[in-house]
């Protein structure tokens, strides 16, 4: 049986809408960098609230 996730990696072709949707089910964004040089692969670190894993 699990008892806790540390990261999940979601790829998405809207990633401000993304964020929103799991800001509406209670996560905080807790960061943001870039993946690359070139700036096309962002990533953004969300963190559930009773949680104390971060990216």
């Amino acid at each position: 049986m699990w008892k806790r996730i540390e990261c999940v990696a979601i790829y998405t072709e809207n990633i401000v809408k993304s964020v929103k949707f799991y800001q509406s089910m209670g996560l905080r964004k807790v960061g943001e960098t870039f993946q690359d040089e070139e700036k096309q692969w962002k990533l953004i670190g969300m963190k559930f609230p009773d949680g104390d894993s971060e990216y």
